[in-house]
């Protein structure tokens, strides 16, 4: 089974997704004050998650591995 692309599907393809860029750009330039406190939520939430994960990198933890004889390696249990 071969598998191939003609110049007009890759013309095709190109056109979709420039007019699909468009689209977008336009609901987002009519929709600019609805977005914007969406937009604001996303940084916050991206700055919380930021620097929560600075505050935890350096932190140990101890982590005792219990041995049980009679389960397979793969349902062994890890205590935090």
């Amino acid at each position: 089974m071969a598998f191939f692309l003609t110049e007009d599907d890759i013309s095709q393809t190109i056109e979709r997704n420039i007019g699909d860029s468009e689209l977008v750009t336009n609901l987002l330039i009519k929709y600019q004050e609805e977005w914007k406190p969406l937009v604001k939520s996303l940084i916050t939430l991206s700055q919380q998650i930021l620097n929560t994960f600075k505050s935890v990198k350096d932190q140990l933890i101890d982590i005792e591995i219990i041995n049980m004889p009679n389960m397979l390696k793969y349902q062994s249990k890890v205590a935090v």
